[in-house]
């Protein structure tokens, strides 16, 4: 079952008046300009490339990359050949303008990660902290169709806490992404990697059969 707890008001907006596309594209702004400067993603990141090592892929397919902050710190770090980042914003995707000079094999696609309609399939899936932000009702769907074209890896980071789940807007969902990762039967491990940061993070990281 999926967990997340929220308030009456909070129920309200989630369920009635949380619009993606229309909430990321008046997001963006922020999202290039500030929430990212903190140190905590700079934690974030370092466990991130650590953890990426211990596999092995040369094509990624990221969803929600936003500006592309995930998908330089990955094309700076390894030795990739085929790159397709998506994200639901056009302004966020169009920040990616100096990355793609210096990698021309990188493509950018504006999508909705509930509607991945992909025909390639890729080593490695990656988002992160997208999954948090996707509605309880299209958590299940999501999870299928980012499996579905993987090849070895899906590797997710998001807000996860067990102890005592909290909604601090309508935007924010804590789901069961072990359980929801095991119901899929091409899926045949899961792992968690903890990120030491607030509000707590992890890695999943789902192999493919």
């Amino acid at each position: 079952m999926v967990g997340f707890l929220y308030n009456k008001k909070t129920q309200f907006f989630s369920l009635f008046n949380y619009n993606p596309k229309k909430f990321w594209e008046k997001r963006s702004d922020y999202i290039i300009n500030d929430v990212y400067s903190k140190e905590k993603y700079r934690i974030q990141e370092k466990i991130l490339l650590e953890y990426l090592k211990g596999i092995q892929f040369s094509t990624v397919f990221e969803f929600g990359s936003g500006f592309g902050r995930i998908t330089k710190l990955l094309l700076e770090n390894f030795k990739i050949k085929e790159y397709l980042a998506t994200d639901i914003s056009p302004k966020l995707l169009s920040n990616m303008k100096n990355i793609k000079k210096k990698y021309e094999f990188l493509e950018t696609n504006v999508e909705d990660v509930t509607e991945i309609n992909s025909t390639k399939k890729f080593d490695l899936v990656i988002g992160s902290e997208v999954l948090m932000h996707v509605q309880p009702e299209n958590i299940k769907k999501v999870l299928d169709k980012i499996t579905d074209i993987s090849k070895k890896h899906i590797v997710t980071i998001d807000w996860f806490d067990t102890s005592s789940p909290k909604i601090k807007a309508g935007y924010n969902f804590i789901h069961n992404y072990d359980k929801l990762y095991r119901e899929n039967t091409n899926i045949i491990n899961v792992v968690q990697e903890i990120i030491p940061i607030e509000p707590p993070s992890s890695i999943f990281h789902a192999k493919k059969k």
